[in-house]
């Protein structure tokens, strides 16, 4: 082995090892924390998780992770629990929502529509993440994040005279008017669609209808319908 690849071995065997250490660590970070209060240090006054209500269903979510909702859910933030759950945690505040509370940025015990959220306090001002602060006084405990997105129709599946008909977004739906027709079933990005709901309504020109989805009364997605005689 020649005098330079014995010099530049230990370098190259180094890097690598550096190198695969690299790529265990995040690919991102979060942008800074809208508040001056100072993380505490590790240990049992960490954040361990909130407790949160969509929809009224509870869900625990973890320090630092991210929960998907949809814009116009309801939501609650319960309470947070630190390491040691004996130490109780001041004030949880949802940055983005102003809450009723007479004790200023506790939101804890307030439902809340997700699309009270202000975009002004979001990730980047873009309207699609928000963080959950746990803090006492001066100090962070910790936070987890809200993640918002629009229900989406993926598909629906009718039935005309029995036979299944797959119709996706933007496509029009024709029948007869002797025909029978059923609308069996609707596929959305919702985790459960049973709260998915429709209506047929009459458009202007005679014969022409909207089969329009619904959640929470609030319309996300259309089917034009169009009877001939």
């Amino acid at each position: 082995m020649s005098k330079l690849l014995k010099r530049i071995l230990p370098k190259l065997a180094f890097n690598a090892f550096f190198g695969a250490t690299l790529t265990l660590m995040p690919a991102w970070v979060r942008p800074q924390l809208q508040t001056h209060a100072r993380a505490v240090a590790s240990g049992g006054q960490r954040l361990d998780y909130f407790v949160i209500k969509v929809n009224r269903q509870p869900i625990f979510l973890r320090e630092g992770a991210e929960l998907t909702v949809m814009r116009g859910d309801l939501l609650e933030v319960v309470e947070a629990k630190l390491v040691t759950q004996a130490i109780p945690v001041g004030q949880v505040d949802v940055i983005g929502f102003k809450s009723p509370s007479k004790h200023l940025g506790d939101d804890r015990g307030f439902e809340f529509r997700t699309n009270q959220l202000s975009p002004w306090y979001s990730e980047g001002r873009k309207g699609e993440v928000w963080s959950i602060l746990a803090m006492t006084g001066d100090s962070l405990h910790g936070a987890a994040f809200l993640r918002l997105v629009d229900p989406a129709f993926r598909y629906a599946e009718v039935k005309v005279n029995g036979k299944t008909q797959v119709l996706r977004d933007g496509q029009e739906l024709i029948v007869k008017a002797s025909d029978q027709f059923k609308l069996n079933r609707v596929v959305t990005n919702l985790s459960d669609d049973k709260d998915v709901q429709f209506h047929i309504v009459p458009m202007s020109k005679p014969g022409h209808y909207e089969i329009r989805i619904e959640r929470d009364k609030r319309a996300f997605a259309a089917i034009p319908l169009k009877v001939m005689e």
